[in-house]
């Protein structure tokens, strides 16, 4: 039977490439470096401090100016940097090497480049190799390693009929693989394209915390220690830390049902807000941004200038 196997004609292959069927893909992330860098610049945020600065400027407040400005530059150049640095990282995940791969072609076996594999060539797969693109066991026997796609380490043996997926690689054995799924279709592209995406999740605000409510002065706090699960109160000195003021029942008021914080809270950009807590509690100032984390942006007057400062959206109230 593998000897009857004559494989593709240079004419099937330059036909089938013409229809759009060879293993060629781009596979990009959803955000380009220019998204990625107007993303950072253009923001409401930016674009009012950087209409402060200039409004300091005319008003002769050189030294707040550069206060503003310099947040804003720094702000950005960080975000960018960080979000350009996990492109890359991101671009370079992939699943397939690119050795020559041996095909039946005109009747004769020969070595191509992956890119040059079309759909319905007859590959040579054999101990060692890993298969670029998913496909059908025609003749032999294979034994698999498909941890790198499904994370299971036990080997699964391949007969005739069996189909093959591309990342996995041939502990042993040799066969005859007709390409079925190639270029973007593949599992392992669509799998690459999957673990590429840019997406935001939702991530625990304190994980690994629990907080508790006690009276210190007439508990027992130390028995918390013993509770199953916990390792051990956070302590400030010789008494458990306590949390500022207020920050707690902001985080229930925000929260949902199902334990989500949401930080589109009540409070608007422009709107006067007083800190509760932090090296300015009580401090009133203007909202001017917030992100997802939780992290907001107040303009403060001090000393006759505006400063803007950083805080958590847990220590705003209403003005």
């Amino acid at each position: 039977r593998m000897d009857a196997i004559r494989g593709l004609t240079d004419q099937d292959v330059i036909d089938r490439r013409a229809r759009g069927e060879g293993n060629d893909a781009e596979l990009q992330t959803s955000r380009s470096v220019g998204q990625i860098v107007r993303g950072n610049f253009v923001t409401p945020f930016n674009i009012i401090l950087f209409l402060l600065g200039v409004a300091l400027i005319f008003m002769g407040q050189i030294s707040a100016a550069l206060t503003s400005s310099g947040v804003l530059l720094l702000n950005v150049v960080v975000g960018t940097f960080q979000q350009l640095r996990a492109k890359r990282k991101l671009d370079q995940i992939a699943l397939l090497t690119r050795p020559k791969i041996a095909v039946v072609r005109n009747g004769a076996e020969c070595s191509v480049d992956p890119a040059e594999l079309v759909k319905g060539d007859i590959l040579v797969v054999q101990t060692g190799d890993q298969a670029v693109v998913d496909g059908a066991l025609l003749d032999g026997q294979l034994e698999m390693d498909e941890s790198l796609l499904t994370g299971e380490t036990d080997h699964i043996e391949k007969r005739a009929g069996d189909r093959v997926l591309s990342g996995s690689l041939v502990v042993s054995g040799k066969a005859y693989v007709e390409a079925q799924e190639v270029g973007a279709s593949s599992f392992a592209n669509k799998l690459t394209a999957s673990a590429r995406q840019f997406r935001t999740v939702h991530a625990p605000l304190f994980p690994g915390y629990l907080f508790v409510q006690l009276d210190l002065a007439h508990q027992q706090w130390r028995s918390v220690n013993g509770t199953r699960g916990v390792v051990s109160l956070v302590m400030c000195g010789e008494r458990p830390a306590v949390m500022p003021q207020g920050v707690v029942e902001c985080l229930h008021s925000l929260s949902t049902g199902g334990g989500l914080v949401q930080f589109d809270s009540d409070l608007n950009i422009g709107q006067r807000v007083r800190i509760l807590a932090g090296p300015f509690a009580e401090h009133i100032g203007t909202l001017r941004h917030m992100d997802d984390r939780g992290r907001v942006s107040v303009l403060l007057e001090m000393m006759g200038s505006h400063v803007p400062v950083v805080s958590a959206l847990g220590q705003l109230a209403c003005a």
